[in-house]
């Protein structure tokens, strides 16, 4: 079974991922909630904190992914939420959390989340080469440098979006990278 996040208000589930956190619904986000999903992996917003967490992160989330992703596409997810009557926003993603992150050894959602908030394009993350027991045998790895220049290389990273996909995904799995699967 894959690893999967979802979007939901009150009991509507309103969007789901495989893989990959969506980048918009880091939007919803402020850093209070950055605690909440490290340790239970899951945020409840309430529904206009959300819708007002949006309006203040999407601007910058569509500069600082333009040329990658089209962050207009959240506009029918972003719809949803402003049109519901429900009280919370539930965004679940403890699955797609790498859960041996930590802020020393790779970067976290709340690095991202803390970056949004502050408008700052300009995070960097450098992890020096280093040596490690490996998990099967004990025996000392190699592990190499990680080096990550910008906000919007670590909130990929964050997010499980690569390099690679970024530059051979189809629309379907670039909608994805924003949204999710957004239910009609």
């Amino acid at each position: 079974m894959s690893a999967r996040g979802s979007l939901a208000l009150g009991s509507n589930l309103i969007a789901e991922s495989k893989r990959l956190i969506p980048v918009s619904w880091l939007a919803f986000l402020a850093p209070e909630h950055s605690e909440s999903l490290l340790t239970e992996g899951s945020a409840e917003v309430r529904r206009k904190s959300a819708i007002e967490n949006f309006d203040f992160n999407a601007p910058f989330l569509a500069k600082i992914t333009s040329g990658t992703l089209k962050f207009d596409l959240s506009e029918r997810l972003i719809a949803k939420v402003r049109s519901s009557r429900a009280r919370k926003l539930q965004i679940e993603i403890g699955d797609l959390l790498n859960e041996t992150a930590s802020e020393r050894d790779l970067p976290t959602i709340k690095m991202v989340i803390d970056a949004i908030h502050r408008k700052d394009p300009d995070l960097k993350f450098v992890r020096p080469s280093r040596k490690m027991a490996s998990v099967v045998d004990g025996e000392l790895i190699n592990v190499n440098p990680i080096t990550l220049n910008c906000t919007a290389d670590l909130m990929y990273s964050v997010c499980w979006i690569t390099e690679r996909w970024l530059q051979f995904a189809n629309k379907q799995e670039r909608e994805s990278m924003v949204t999710g699967y957004v239910y009609p």
